[in-house]
């Protein structure tokens, strides 16, 4: 049975979608810690070379630099 050009345009827009909806990115950062002054609060600047974060832990262990 032949598939008339919409019944294919549906299925490639089936197939493309379930594709797209199970992709996954790592978001991972490698940064550096450019001010622990608030460390005991767990509360750290970091860097990745081009801009900076706010960046919040549990560990207060990490130091400037690290």
């Amino acid at each position: 049975m032949a598939m008339n050009l919409e019944q294919f345009c549906k299925a490639i827009d089936i197939i493309v979608s379930e594709r797209l909806s199970n992709l996954s990115f790592d978001t991972t950062m490698i940064c550096t810690i450019t001010d622990d002054s608030d460390k005991d609060n767990g509360h750290y600047i970091v860097s990745d070379g081009t801009i900076r974060f706010d960046a919040y832990t549990n560990d207060t262990s990490y130091k400037k630099n690290d």
